[in-house]
């Protein structure tokens, strides 16, 4: 349901900012652009629904704290790059970075993004285990 979830609300953010940048402009272009922009945050996004599956899967007493922790710290990052105060290596940190807005869409690296699918399917695969390995009773 997360990740469905995720492409749901990217996609409903993607039409809407389109919508209202194309209207406003008058550029039906924008729509488009708008919409790859924000589909193009879906493996970040998941790399975060990942890392919540791990911690859930092998640590279910703490793993909503630590997944609030982890989120919160890519987003102090990304506000502490904004301001200038941290370089672009700090950010690259954070899943973010590899979709970031600062990137102009024709040059986003197809192969980052993959390659965060496959770490965020590693992440959930790795929480999956954890889950099967406790034991649960009825």
């Amino acid at each position: 349901m997360a990740f469905a979830g995720s492409i749901v609300i990217l996609f409903a953010l993607g039409m809407a900012a389109g919508l209202g940048w194309s209207l406003a402009s008058g550029d039906t272009a924008l729509l488009s652009r708008a919409l790859i922009m924000s589909l193009s945050k879906i493996p970040p996004v998941w790399i975060i629904i990942g890392i919540s599956a791990m911690f859930y899967g092998w640590l279910p007493r703490t793993s909503s704290v630590l997944s609030w922790i982890i989120l919160g710290s890519f987003i102090v990052i990304e506000m502490f790059w904004e301001a200038g105060l941290v370089r672009w290596s700090v950010l690259q940190v954070t899943p973010f970075a590899y979709a970031h807005y600062s990137i102009p869409i024709n040059e986003l690296s197809i192969s980052s993004l993959l390659g965060l699918i496959l770490l965020s399917a590693v992440f959930t695969g790795i929480g999956m285990v954890g889950f099967k390995r406790r034991s649960i009773g009825v």
